[in-house]
Order: C-alpha cells, then structure tokens, then sequence
C-alpha cells in the first residue's frame, strides 16, 4: 500500500469531467525505446501493452487491456529505461531501438492540469512507489473512456519530459489502426545525443575505464 505520508486518494467515482489534453497540447510526437528483437529473434514492434497481473509498471490497468508508455521528448524515453544510470553500456544501446511516431486524436486525461485538483489530483501520480494508487487511477481513466494518460517522467529532475500512457489490448500489438511508427538507432540521434549531454549520461563499451591501484610485489 501507499506510504501514509501521501496526499494522492484514490480515484472519485465520476471521472467524466476531468480535464483533457487539448489538441494545441497534445504532443507533436511521441518517442519510446524498445529491444530491436525479442528473445525468440523477431523484430520487436513498439506495442507492448503491459498489464495486470503482473502490474509491474505505474498505470498497468487489467487484461484484458494493458498499457503502453511513450514519452514527449527522446530523453525521456531514456531515463524511462536507463532512469539514474550515469553509464550505459553501448552495447545495452545497441540492442535498443527508438521509435517514433505522430499520435492521431486522442482522448487523454491531463493529470497536470491545475483543474484536476478539484478531483484530488496531485502531482504524486507520477512519483509515489509503489502503484496500486496510480493504477487505480489508470484504471477509473479507462473506464471513464479515456485513451490514456499524460504525467511526468519520475527520472527527469527538470520534470520537462511527459509521460504518455495509452491503454490497448494487452500484450504485443504489431500495428494499430491511425499510427505511423518509424524505427532508428538511438545512437544515430543527433537531438537525444545533445539532451544526453545535458543529463551528464556518457554511452561507452563495457569494461569502463576504472582507476587500478597496482599490487606491490610480494616476496620473492
């Protein structure tokens, strides 16, 4: 359960009113980061709908419907899989691919909107640890008819990077009607390589250069 110390409720019961994401807001494209093969050694598509059980992510709702999480900007795509590592093994990258795509219309709760608070929002959707409260909430969006979700990325300090969260069939989706996805190397992204620099995220091949204290020679 949710520590005492948090503010955040669960869900009212009629959720019909409360705030969406204007077209003028919605984002222009959303990124996410993916295995480039699953382990059987097929493509891997971007749609995979996470649900519960086992509930493992911040807004899973049940099967048989799930939820799959992009993000605004490419960083936070980043920090939503690689979060305060300040290292990343190349080859971790290498074994990733970065999607994109422009979103069609969309219904999607706006869990940042000053109005939600009359709904008892707080900005601890986003945050808090562990998620029974969050995927609650996920879960009255959805049944509210709701498409998705919008927060923040918990791993970006600046809180700049969105997280949106679309609900679908649980599972591996291969394509869904009205998006366009296109498939890159995160290591060819010239605009994620400068938000890295930002971050302070270095991507260097394993083993990293560490100091070594020399061992003194023993007796002959």
């Amino acid at each position: 359960m949710s520590s005492p110390s948090v503010s955040l409720t669960g869900p009212p019961a009629d959720l019909n009113r409360f705030p969406t994401v204007t077209a003028a807001q919605t984002p222009a494209r959303l990124f996410r980061l993916v295995h480039v093969r699953d382990r059987a050694g097929t493509l891997n598509p971007p749609w995979h709908f996470s649900s519960r059980p086992p509930g493992d992510s911040r807004f899973d709702i049940d099967q048989p419907e799930g939820t799959c999480y992009w993000s605004d900007r490419r960083y936070g795509s980043w920090v939503e899989v690689f979060r305060g590592t300040g290292v990343v093994d190349r080859a971790d990258v290498t074994r990733r691919a970065l999607f994109t795509t422009t979103p069609p219309a969309l219904e999607l709760a706006d869990t940042l909107a000053p109005a939600g608070h009359a709904f008892g929002m707080t900005g601890e959707l986003s945050t808090i640890v562990p998620y029974d409260r969050p995927q609650s909430w996920a879960r009255a969006f959805r049944s509210a008819g709701f498409d998705g979700l919008v927060g923040v990325c918990r791993h970006d300090p600046s809180l700049r990077a969105r997280n949106v969260a679309i609900f679908g069939p649980a599972g591996v989706v291969t394509r869904r009607r009205g998006w366009v996805t296109t498939r890159s190397s995160p290591l060819a992204d010239a605009v994620l390589a400068g938000e890295l620099r930002d971050l302070q995220v270095q991507v260097a091949a394993a083993p990293f250069t560490v100091p070594v204290t020399p061992v003194p020679p023993g007796p002959s």
